[in-house]
């Protein structure tokens, strides 16, 4: 009795790509114009960016695991040390920063509110007429809508 042996050497070949292509992978990290945040298996062309060293392990389970063994620095990028969780450390950085637009829109709402004379970052003070003052009150107002909880 002869067995097909095409079903067999399919398996085998599945295997063993799965596991020459497990093990250490690249992954790269970089904020554009806008500061939204980007993750890819490639580098971007012509900007800063981070290059992390991911490996994934081995694992029983059906949900995949990735950690991160450190940080290097691309040709153009910066070197930062990251360790633990990247995800939590961005979602901890994005909530610090959003802590702060919260407290920087209720301060300027503040300001709107009862200064009519407002000083200018270069130092100078300026005096804003009404339309003005009611524009910048309801930009503060959004802005705590969209940052504070």
């Amino acid at each position: 009795m002869k067995q097909p042996i095409t079903p067999l050497i399919m398996i085998l070949a599945m295997l063993f790509s799965a596991t020459s292509y497990a093990g250490n992978t690249n992954t790269y990290k970089w904020v554009d114009e806008e500061g939204n945040v980007h993750y890819s298996a490639r580098p971007p062309a012509g900007s800063n960016y981070e290059k992390l060293k991911v490996k994934t392990p081995p694992s029983s389970s059906n949900a995949p695991q990735t950690t991160v063994e450190g940080t290097t620095s691309g040709t153009t990028g910066s070197s930062k040390p990251s360790g633990g969780d990247v995800v939590a450390d961005e979602l901890a950085k994005n909530q610090q920063i959003r802590a702060q637009n919260c407290e920087a829109a209720k301060k300027n709402l503040q300001a709107y509110t009862v200064f009519k004379r407002i000083k200018k970052p270069d130092g100078s003070v300026v005096r804003l007429d009404d339309k003005e003052r009611a524009q910048l009150i309801e930009e503060s107002k959004a802005n705590i809508k969209e940052f504070c909880d």
